[in-house]
């Protein structure tokens, strides 16, 4: 007998789709028994995705529905019908220095697609794929802990400093405001409009592990691959990003079909963090791996920037992932071989 909220077979939209974590939540989405509907704006990269998916699970698994622009009202209507649930993950990264052009059209998006929902009747569960940069950024020798009620209003006051106090990183700041704006009005929507639906959402940090097929983009993963490989521009990023937690992708995508399909996890905010890593520690493991390597293509260690003192309230997370048969978050050693191998 099915006792999940969503009974399986059930149709869920899922918007980035062609994303390193939309395809993966596509992926266990369709595993898990439900058939998905993929949103996206390019016809071409869906198309891969669709043959992919239909020789993997079968015909019916995977359907495609065009969304040119997310941000107006009414753009979501086409896709909406006939869907039970909703995943929310397509975000644009900052390309402009001046937040108004992500943080407005992010939080119009969200407003759309809530609206649209809102007005089908068949819609009974959304989850909004959030980041941990809405809650807080990374910050060393601090103590705090990551929490329901953990917000980055740091980042949202930085992002509209005039531009002669701009950092180095306000393109990470920007995004970083914009994720956490967008949270918000996704909450604020929720106590105003008060919809059918229950909003849950899902606050990632440093995606690892598999790619879902040759050729799909491993964003943040790719990042990792290209420092393991000493590529000079990734470990660049890598000190910058300097050290916070790592977490494997199929985890994220299990929460995200867990806020969606389980009874009772109504109204929440769910972290999906893993483990903590350090640069230095990222750079021993690279010889750990491979210890025959040349010292010259092992990536130099960086001066220690500190501890990092923070921990996470994710006892609720890790719960999620038991019921779905899995204990705990996915180890090192198997995320660093599908990483770069």
């Amino acid at each position: 007998m099915d006792t999940k909220f969503l009974p399986k077979g059930s149709l869920v939209l899922v918007t980035g789709v062609t994303g390193y974590i939309g395809g993966w939540v596509a992926n266990e989405l369709i595993a898990s028994g439900y058939r998905v509907r993929g949103a996206l704006r390019n016809q071409d990269k869906g198309k891969v995705l669709q043959t992919f998916f239909e020789e993997k699970f079968g015909k019916g698994t995977f359907e495609i529905s065009l969304v040119p622009d997310y941000t107006i009202p009414g753009a979501h209507h086409n896709a909406l019908h006939g869907v039970s649930g909703i995943i929310h993950l397509a975000a644009d990264f900052p390309t402009s220095p001046d937040p108004k052009d992500i943080v407005n059209p992010a939080i119009a998006a969200i407003k759309s697609i809530l609206a649209d929902a809102a007005a089908e009747e068949t819609v009974k569960r959304f989850v909004l794929t959030s980041s941990s940069v809405a809650a807080a950024s990374p910050t060393m020798s601090k103590v705090f802990t990551f929490n329901s009620e953990s917000w980055n209003d740091f980042a949202i006051k930085q992002a509209y400093e005039k531009p002669e106090n701009h950092r180095s990183d306000q393109a990470y700041i920007i995004h970083a405001a914009s994720k956490a704006l967008t949270e918000r009005a996704a909450w604020t929507f929720m106590k105003n409009t008060k919809p059918g639906f229950v909003l849950n959402t899902v606050l990632p940090n440093f995606a690892m592990g598999p790619i879902l097929f040759d050729g799909m983009g491993g964003n943040t993963r790719d990042r990792f691959r290209g420092f393991f490989y000493n590529d000079e521009s990734d470990v660049k990023f890598m000190q910058w990003l300097g050290s916070q937690y790592w977490i494997n992708v199929l985890d994220i995508a299990r929460i995200h079909v867990a806020a969606l399909i389980e009874e009772d996890v109504k109204g929440e905010r769910l972290y999906a963090f893993g483990n903590k890593y350090t640069y230095n520690g990222l750079v021993d493991a690279v010889v750990e791996y491979d210890p025959k390597r040349k010292a010259e293509d092992v990536p130099p260690k960086i001066e220690d920037p500190g501890p990092d003192l923070s921990s996470v309230d994710d006892a609720r997370s890790v719960e999620l992932l038991r019921r779905l048969g899995q204990e705990g978050w996915t180890g090192w050693a198997e995320t660093l071989r599908a990483s770069v191998e």
